[in-house]
């Protein structure tokens, strides 16, 4: 083989090497949006942040079922300003190269207070080309604390 052809080989071979190193990292970078926005969710909930939490989640605004869902389950939930620690957290939308729905559970407490375990409907939306977003779709009141998420037909919103 000769010289320019080896060369031509390594450059390819370099150029996918980077291009599969990039789409890789963006699809990380979802992951870890996702459970930014996993935890900032809960921490709007225990804190009792209603409006903050609402602001997530699309056709949510004051005077909907959802807000006053969403109002009651934060009455339910919210405790004394204590140290939220998350304890689990099993991914919802997973890890691809494009959009995907998924149930995200999550395992939390503040203080001494009891474990509390809920689902999230998560949505993640573009390509590995155009970028991710991740949205929040639905949230369930708590479940049993050893329970499973059914699926996104049984969450609250």
């Amino acid at each position: 083989m000769s010289r320019p052809a080896r060369i031509a080989i390594i450059f390819v071979g370099i150029v996918a090497f980077v291009v599969i190193s990039l789409g890789v990292g963006r699809m990380l970078g979802a992951r870890d949006s996702e459970r930014v926005m996993i935890e900032q969710v809960i921490r709007h909930q225990a804190s009792g942040n209603t409006q903050a939490l609402t602001r997530y989640l699309p056709d949510c605004g004051a005077g909907t079922k959802c807000n006053k869902q969403i109002t009651a389950l934060v009455k339910r939930v919210k405790g004394p300003t204590l140290t939220l620690e998350i304890l689990q957290i099993t991914r919802g939308a997973g890890f691809g190269t494009g959009g995907a729905t998924g149930v995200a559970r999550i395992a939390w407490h503040l203080g001494k207070r009891l474990p509390v375990v809920q689902c999230l409907g998560i949505k993640r939306t573009g390509t590995v080309i155009s970028g991710f977003a991740i949205h929040l779709t639905s949230v369930s009141n708590p479940i049993a604390r050893e329970g499973a998420c059914p699926g996104v037909a049984n969450l609250l919103v």
